[in-house]
């Protein structure tokens, strides 16, 4: 074993490409979550052009922890990430953080991290807690018997319901089923919450780099996809990534029985975890729905460093525009071009 002064000297902090670079990609691979994963990364980089980098912390020719960053402009800052529920850094040994820290301080790198976890486990970098989200995960019950029998009454006469008002659940990881269910995510951005999607280039991006790991479970009336959840798999998790549904079927309960659908999947892929997300605090409705599945609870800190900030004219200007492209007088394919070219300015 080294002793400690060589060991401090074959330690580096290097720059690298998180898209392309292999020792990203297998520490990711081990030890990341979907939103650190090189797929992921790639297409936020192909579909909104970031500028993505990582810091790659080495110890001889060991990788031992990692943290992507996109440069965002105006003004200059770096977030870790754009569009991603949480993206702690990679540090499975625990040793990492503090140089990845103190690399940040050193450059005064104005940046915005979501860290899944105990805020105060993530101290350096000037980092400041400015707001939390909840979070809430299911452990994956192989045995479905017991899976159900686990539930809360009300999650059971819910799924029960679903399936005797005849919805039938498919499974698709094709392009014609990711471009339903973009149909029907952008009518419930837009009717239900008055706000944009992200285009559907991202979700189109997202198949690609994922194929089968990338599943949209559908809620089917006929030839009518009436609810949907797009879960993607990475590591030893199925994520509920996004969701929608039809303003007039939700008496019948399909988000429900897509919620047991995908628990259903993760056992049948030898899954251990449904990552149901990130849910802001003030949403008790879906807090609650959520809390009818969870298994367990956690917080998203949202935690920025002095200087972190944008420019005010940008986001004067992105409210009055999403207003206007989202009004019922709108056709859906202009809002849906209005997001193309808008939604990367959300970030």
């Amino acid at each position: 074993m080294p002793d400690t002064a060589t060991t401090k000297e074959l330690t580096a902090v290097e720059v690298v490409d998180p898209c392309t670079d292999a020792r990203w990609a297998s520490l990711a691979e081990r030890h990341g979550s979907l939103f650190n994963s090189p797929p992921w990364l790639r297409a936020l980089r192909t579909t909104y052009d970031f500028d993505l980098s990582a810091l790659l912390v080495t110890r001889g020719p060991q990788t031992v922890a990692g943290l992507p960053l996109a440069r965002l402009p105006n003004p200059e800052r770096f977030s870790v990430l754009p569009f991603s529920d949480f993206c702690n850094p990679i540090d499975p040994s625990g040793g990492g953080w503090q140089l990845l820290a103190g690399h940040l301080d050193e450059a005064r790198l104005p940046i915005e991290l979501r860290y899944l976890g105990e805020s105060e486990g993530i101290v350096g970098a000037s980092l400041t807690e400015v707001g939390h989200a909840l979070w809430h995960g299911i452990d994956v019950e192989p045995d479905e018997t017991a899976a159900f029998a686990s539930l809360a009454s009300s999650a059971r006469r819910a799924i029960r319901k679903a399936r005797n008002a005849g919805l039938e659940v498919r499974a698709g990881s094709d392009r014609s089923t990711v471009r339903a269910f973009y149909a029907l995510h952008l009518g419930t951005r837009k009717r239900k919450y008055r706000l944009l999607p992200q285009p559907l280039e991202f979700f189109e991006n997202l198949l690609d780099e994922f194929g089968e790991r990338l599943v949209v479970l559908g809620a089917w009336r006929g030839d009518e996809m009436v609810a949907g959840v797009l879960y993607i798999e990475w590591g030893d998790t199925l994520y509920y990534k996004f969701n929608a549904s039809a303003a007039d079927v939700l008496e019948l309960r399909p988000n429900d029985l897509l919620m047991w659908e995908g628990t259903r999947l993760a056992a049948a892929r030898g899954l251990t975890l449904v990552d149901l997300g990130r849910t802001d605090a003030d949403h008790d409705s879906l807090a609650r729905y959520k809390e009818k599945y969870a298994t367990r609870l956690g917080r998203i800190a949202t935690l920025r460093s002095p200087g972190f900030g944008r420019d005010p004219l940008i986001g004067s200007t992105l409210g009055p525009l999403t207003e206007l492209f989202t009004r019922d007088e709108i056709p859906d394919d202009i809002t849906a071009e209005a997001a193309t070219y808008m939604y990367r300015h959300f970030a």
